[in-house]
């Protein structure tokens, strides 16, 4: 079994966030923060691709058995989404391009492998 499996909730949630860090700047985005709190939302991950500033919602699902991890963003937490971009916006001041990301994570319960889907513009 693979170590990430016996791992406890937040170890598993945290190597997500790293391993879609990791991704986003091998795809040329630069990492400005993660785990951002503002108030009562948190942004996973905040980026620029180019000029767009991006907020990074990161999903990971073990197995299939609840459905995959794109599945598992619901409209409550696209709502939540919505406010916690507002919110960046607001504090940086921001006046130019943005948008939202979902970066799904689906590790397979057998340990054969990590798929990774990146949805621009959710």
């Amino acid at each position: 079994m693979d170590a990430s499996f016996s791992a406890t909730r937040q170890q598993r949630g945290d190597r997500g966030e790293a391993l879609a860090a990791a991704y986003l700047e091998l795809a040329g985005f630069i990492i400005l923060d993660r785990n951002l709190r503002l108030g009562r939302q948190e942004v996973d991950i905040l980026a620029r691709d180019g000029a767009c500033l991006v907020c990074v919602e990161v999903r990971l699902r073990r197995g299939d058995r609840c459905g995959r991890a794109a599945e598992s963003l619901t409209p409550r937490k696209r709502r939540s989404m919505r406010q916690g971009l507002s919110l960046v916006l607001k504090a940086k001041n921001w006046r130019g391009e943005f948008r939202l990301d979902l970066l799904a994570l689906d590790w397979q319960i057998d340990g054969s492998g990590l798929e990774l889907e990146h949805y621009r513009g959710i």
